[in-house]
This record gives C-alpha cells, sequence and structure tokens, in this order.
C-alpha cells in the first residue's frame, strides 16, 4: 500500500470523526435552544391533547410556559386542556394571558366571551363579542354571544333577529340554526324549532352535539320513539361519548323502563371501561335510583379495578359509612390518603368515620384545615356543621351549614339540618325559609313539605299546614310520615276522635312508628282512659317486640298511672301533664 493512499484513508478518517463531532456539537446546541426546546415541549402536549391525555399534556404546556413565559400558543393550548376538564377558573386565566400576549386570537377571544356568558357576566360578554366583530364583522359565533345575552335579559324579538344575522353571516353553520331553535322553542314556536333543529342536522351529521340537540327536543315533547332514535344515532356516531348513553337512559327512566334504563348503562359500562365517566354511570345510576346495595356492589367492583381513580374511592368511601361498615370505609380512606394526603374528600370522610365512632371533637379538628385550605368545598362545611352540633356548638353548626348552602344552594343535606336546627330553637322564619328550599330542590320528597307544615302551623296558618301534610299523603300514601303528622294537627286542634284516626293509619303504614303510637296513647290519656292507653302499647310491643322506644313508652305509661292512683285529686296542672313526649333515641 503506498503512503499516499495511506494518507488519504487517515484523512478520511479524521474528516468522519471530525463531521460527528461537529454534528453533536450542533444537535446539542439546538437541544439548548430556548426556541426549540419549548417547541418540543408544545408538540408533545398538542400530541396529548389530540388522544385526551389532559393531565400529559398540561405538564408538556407547562414546561414550554417555564422556558417562554409569554408563549401565546402554549397558553391557549393548556387554555383548551382546561376546558375539557372543566377547570373553568384556570381555564380563564390562561385564556386571558393567551390574548395578553397575542390579541387577535379571535378563537381565544371567543372562548373568554362563552365563559363570561355561561358565568352570567352579560355586560363583560356583550363587551367582548363586540371587540371579536369590530375586526371580524362576520363572526357568527360571535353574533350568537350577541343573541344569547339578549335572549337572557329578556328581549327575545331582538335575539332572534341576531341570531338570524347570525345564519346571514354563515349560511353553513350548523350551530348558529341550534341557536335559532332554541329561541323559537322557548317562544313556543316548536314547528320553528324543529325545522332549523333538523337543518342543523343536515349540515352537519355526524356531529354528537346536533344530534343530541334534535334528540332532547324531542324528548321535551314527549316525542319517546323519535328521542329514542336521535339518541341510538348519537351513541353511534361516538359510542365513547358518555353523554349519549346517559341522555338514552335518562329517557328509559321517563318513559318508566328502569330495565332498559339499567342495560343501556350496563352497556355504557362495557364500552367505555377505560372511561371514568362512561364506567362510573351504573353505579351513579343506582345512587340516583336509592339502590343502596346494586350501589354498594358495584362500586366495590369498580374500586378494585380503579383504586387510584379518587371519584371511584370517595363515592364507594361514602356508601360504606352510609351503611356504617366503618371498618371497611376507613381501609378505602386511609388508602386514599396514602396516595393523596390532603385530599379533601377523603380528610371528610375521616372526619365523619370518627362522628359516627361518638369522636366529634375529633372529627372537628380534621375538618378545619380542610375548610380553611378548601373554603368553596360545600360537602366540607356541611360535614364541619354535624361535628359541631355534636358538640352542642349550634351556632357554628348553623354558620357552617349557611356556607354550604351558599356556596351549594341544592345541597338537601344542609337544608334539612338548618330545618331541624331551626325547629329546635323555635325559629320559624328560618324553618320557612329552609323548608321552601326543600321543596323547591326535591318537590317529590315529603320532608319538605312537613317542615313547611310546622313553620306554618307556628305562624297559626293551620289551612296551610294542612294542604302541606295532605301533599305529603299524595306523594307518600305509604309513607306514615304524613298521616302521623296529621295526626298531630288534629290534636292541636282538639280533634282527638279524627287524631285516633290518622294515628292508626299511620301505625298500620309503620307498625314501629313511635310518633304515631305515642300520639295514640296521648289521645286515649287525654280522654282518661289510661287503661286502654296501656292496652294499646302492649298490643304493639306484641306486634313489634324489638322496639325499644315502645318500653320506654310502657315504662312512663305504667308511672303516671301508678302517680295517678296515689292521688285522689290531682291538681289541673296536673292534669295538664299527662301528655306524654315521642322520646327520639
Amino acid at each position: 500500500m503506498s503512503s499516499d493512499m495511506r494518507t488519504f484513508r487517515i484523512s478520511s478518517r479524521t474528516t468522519i470523526v471530525w463531521s460527528l463531532a461537529v454534528s453533536a456539537v450542533l444537535l446539542t446546541g439546538c437541544s439548548r435552544d430556548p426556541q426549540v426546546l419549548k417547541k418540543r415541549h408544545y408538540d408533545k402536549a398538542m400530541s396529548y391533547l389530540q388522544h385526551a391525555k389532559y393531565r400529559e399534556a398540561d405538564i408538556e404546556f407547562y414546561n414550554a410556559i417555564q422556558i417562554d413565559p409569554k408563549y401565546a400558543e402554549a397558553h391557549y393550548g393548556l387554555a383548551q386542556s382546561l376546558l375539557k376538564q372543566n377547570d373553568w377558573m384556570h381555564a380563564y386565566q390562561e385564556l386571558m394571558r393567551t390574548v395578553e400576549f397575542a390579541p387577535t386570537n379571535w378563537n381565544a377571544q371567543l372562548d373568554i366571551a362563552n365563559l363570561l356568558l355561561a358565568a352570567h357576566k352579560l355586560p363583560d360578554a356583550r363587551d367582548r363579542a363586540e371587540i371579536i366583530l369590530k375586526d371580524n364583522p362576520n363572526n357568527a359565533a360571535a353574533e350568537v354571544i350577541v343573541s344569547n345575552v339578549d335572549a337572557i335579559q329578556g328581549d327575545a324579538a331582538k335575539s332572534l333577529a341576531e341570531a338570524q344575522k347570525a345564519i346571514e353571516m354563515a349560511p353553513t353553520r350548523s350551530a348558529s340554526y341550534l341557536n335559532v331553535a332554541i329561541i323559537q322553542e322557548h317562544a313556543k314556536d316548536f314547528a320553528g324549532a324543529e325545522q332549523n333543529l333538523k337543518k342543523a342536522f343536515e349540515l352537519d351529521p355526524k356531529n354528537v352535539a346536533t344530534t343530541l340537540a334534535l334528540a332532547e327536543f324531542y324528548e321535551r315533547q314527549k316525542r319517546w320513539p323519535d328521542a329514542e332514535q336521535q339518541f341510538q344515532a348519537a351513541i353511534a356516531l361516538d359510542p365513547k361519548k358518555p353523554v349519549s348513553r346517559a341522555t338514552l337512559a335518562q329517557l328509559y327512566l321517563i318513559e318508566g323502563k328502569k330495565d332498559a334504563a339499567e342495560q343501556s348503562l350496563r352497556d355504557a359500562k362495557s364500552a367505555m371501561g377505560d372511561n371514568p365517566a362512561g364506567y362510573r354511570l351504573l353505579g351513579d345510576f343506582y345512587v340516583s335510583q336509592g339502590q343502596a346495595d346494586k350501589a354498594l356492589t358495584e362500586f366495590a367492583s369498580l374500586y378494585s379495578e380503579h383504586p387510584k381513580d379518587s371519584g371511584v374511592a370517595n363515592t364507594y368511601s361514602e356508601l360504606l359509612i352510609s351503611q356504617n361498615k366503618l371498618d371497611d370505609a376507613t381501609k378505602v380512606v386511609d388508602a386514599t390518603l396514602k396516595n393523596s394526603p390532603s385530599d379533601p374528600g377523603a380528610l371528610t370522610f375521616r372526619a365523619e368515620i370518627l362522628e359516627r365512632q361518638g369522636k366529634p371533637q375529633d372529627a372537628v379538628h380534621i375538618l378545619e384545615p380542610v375548610v380553611k385550605n378548601n373554603p368553596d368545598n360545600a360537602v366540607a362545611h356541611y360535614q364541619m356543621g354535624v361535628a359541631y352540633a355534636a358538640v352542642a356548638n349550634y351556632g357554628q353548626a348553623a354558620s357552617e351549614w349557611d356556607a354550604a348552602v351558599h356556596l351549594r344552594p341544592n345541597m338537601l343535606e344542609a337544608r334539612r339540618a338548618l330545618a331541624i336546627l331551626a325547629m329546635r330553637k323555635n325559629d320559624t322564619p328560618t324553618l320557612l325559609q329552609s323548608s321552601e328550599a326543600m321543596i323547591k330542590i326535591a318537590p317529590r320528597m315529603p320532608e319538605g313539605y312537613v317542615f313547611h307544615a310546622r313553620a306554618l302551623f307556628a305562624q297559626g296558618n293551620q289551612a296551610g299546614a294542612e294542604a302541606d301534610l295532605k301533599k305529603v299523603i299524595e306523594i307518600a300514601p305509604q309513607n306514615a310520615t304524613g298521616y302521623a303528622q296529621m295526626g298531630e294537627l288534629r290534636t292541636a286542634q282538639k280533634r282527638p276522635d279524627d287524631a285516633a284516626k290518622f294515628y292508626a293509619q299511620a301505625l298500620e303504614r309503620d307498625p314501629s312508628s313511635a310518633e304515631a303510637l305515642t300520639g295514640l296513647v296521648n289521645v286515649s290519656l287525654g280522654r282518661k282512659e289510661p287503661a286502654k292507653a296501656l292496652k294499646i302499647i302492649q298490643d304493639q310491643i306484641a306486634r313489634v317486640p324489638a322496639n325499644s322506644r315502645f318500653y320506654v313508652l310502657l315504662g312512663e305509661v305504667e308511672l303516671k298511672n301508678q302517680t295517678r292512683r296515689r292521688r285522689r285529686k290531682p291538681s289541673r296542672r296536673r292534669q295538664r301533664s299527662t301528655r306524654i313526649t315521642c322520646r327520639h333515641s
């Protein structure tokens, strides 16, 4: 081999080495270039977002923003991810940062306007929409927002005109037709509404939202077969969309087809086994239907399959506690807190367990930091109220329950607690307010009407109280409560014969009702028939021998009879004291 050839080969090898070294330096330099790095994080985030991996997307968007805090595209991408997770507050913050750095991002401006509209900040929503329209006079989506603001403010004619204008701006935009249909339906123009809903469907037949809108219209019109057909079409378009299956199940319930509703949710669970919103549907259905045993079995299964799903764990804990399975509930709560020591839901359940174990002061100590760190948590406020009530701190209890209903006006448990406390304090205005709220929240539940009747009776409105109690009997004819309360009303009206009939009807429906038995016994004592009162109790004990409250009542009546026999002429005051009070264990 010649020396020239050796030199060439050595030089070539050296060139290759130098080329690799230079490439490595260039690649290293690129990887450290902030522009390249932030784009890499952004691209990864967008990929996660497209595959509905929102938590992973959030992390990558945050990484990009850490490199460039003014990176408008990353702020907007993060906002989209947060919107998908229903985190409205943080999404709004990211949208505001987006338009701060990119004022002409009209999609971001539109998202802000929609959030403002949803928050009922109508002037701000209109202002934002008009900013968009100023530079984009044919932006139909912005025109729809202006239309919606006017609709909410009660100007139907103006709202409809603006909605029609949005259609003229973009005749092929299906959402504009949906908006017109909503306005027309509100104005009782059902034919026009259906026509525009069909037009929207025609323009975008593969849009699930459009299909659902037509289905829900048919449901409101009680056109059940048409509604079911559209719900099934929506499911076919996107089998993994939970809302379509949930609304179909709701339709079946409205039709009285409970088995069909249950089966549709079983199908949903099979189709969406990897989606929490899907696999929870069946369990949530059992909870809503008051099927506690089925709900507990379902959530036990879900918890074994998805132990790290905090939503499943919390619902399972709640069900276990409601059935007083405190040891099992403690294990679930402890497992949740091991993974997330500050989880407010799990801490609240731990406090509830302590309350049920007779340790309310310990529950207070646990809940104090929970409420402090999560002031918007209505459940924590409610449970804190329960703990305070258990230590006889009724003022603080009322304050916590007030906070709970302020945060969540439809929280029935807190309204009920306030009503009971109001009765204890003879606070008729609060009892009236709480009972009216309960009736509004749950018009088919009897207890709101019972509380309302008590409030009206305290105000001297006996006719109103009676109307409420008749409503209780109408709603729940097999429930003893309405009859027992009607017996109380007749007793107060000095109509003992009618009172006795109502108490007897209550005992027919619930032989263990101490309230009804006490009322019936008091009627006999008021008639100076102590022997009959004793027999009534003894007969009821024979029917329900395991009711401890009946034996307490028996002892009280026997004691009063002994006292009577010792005194030939009891005073008038002593005679009035023959009435006994139903004692709640």
